[in-house]
């Protein structure tokens, strides 16, 4: 009966076993002799023994815009592979860095490479996965499917999607010459072809595509 009462109450059987001064094998033989069913062991919950914290089910399911901005940002700019995701911008855009790791609630340090250049590298497999389960891989810059890609994306969180995707791989830029009677804005894409065609057709660009190499456009 005692056996049985702090067992139900969801004391651990190590623990039992000691009070007793027993083994644990001899309970688990009590229990086998008293037909009892044993509890479902309860599962550790993921990066339990992570010494950073983070919120690894961030990118499970696109719903706000903030994640549909990073997602479109990470396709574009990211790295993910099995075990890892990290994130690199130049030193003047360290707050970009610093604002991801604030939304997907993570004290794990921003650190910089040799030219001075802010990262940040999560080691994480559960925001891995939630990343590569909707067609994410690590070597992106060669070949993607991106309507895959782009169809856990509401409609209605698209556009900062398309904001994420030029911040990372776009660029405008504001030219003033002397000989010119008013500025020029030049408005560009760089990635793989059916991506340039995607921001093509999805703002009514009348330009050619350009190749630049490999198998960027």
């Amino acid at each position: 009966d005692i056996i049985m009462e702090k067992y139900h109450n969801n004391e651990r059987v190590e623990d039992i076993a000691i009070e007793l001064q027993c083994s644990r094998y001899m309970l688990y033989q009590k229990f086998n002799e008293w037909n009892i069913s044993r509890r479902n062991k309860i599962k550790a919950k993921p990066r339990s023994n992570a010494i950073y914290t983070i919120n690894y089910e961030y990118f499970k399911k696109i719903d706000t815009e903030h994640k549909a901005y990073w997602y479109g940002f990470l396709f574009s700019d990211g790295y993910v592979n099995e075990r890892e995701l990290s994130l690199c911008v130049k030193n003047t855009d360290i707050d970009i860095i610093q604002i991801f790791a604030e939304d997907i609630e993570t004290d794990v340090p921003i650190k910089y490479d040799k030219y001075g250049n802010p990262f940040i590298t999560i080691v994480c497999k559960e925001l891995s996965k939630s990343l590569l389960d909707k067609g994410f891989h690590n070597r992106k810059s060669w070949s993607i499917d991106f309507d895959y890609i782009k169809s856990f994306v509401p409609d209605e969180l698209f556009n900062h999607f398309i904001r994420g995707m030029f911040d990372g791989d776009g660029c405008l830029k504001y030219y003033s010459y002397p000989y010119l009677k008013k500025p020029q804005l030049h408005f560009g894409y760089t990635g793989v072809k059916n991506v340039c065609e995607f921001i093509k057709d999805f703002f009514d660009i009348n330009r050619d595509l350009i190749f630049e190499g490999n198998v960027t456009y």
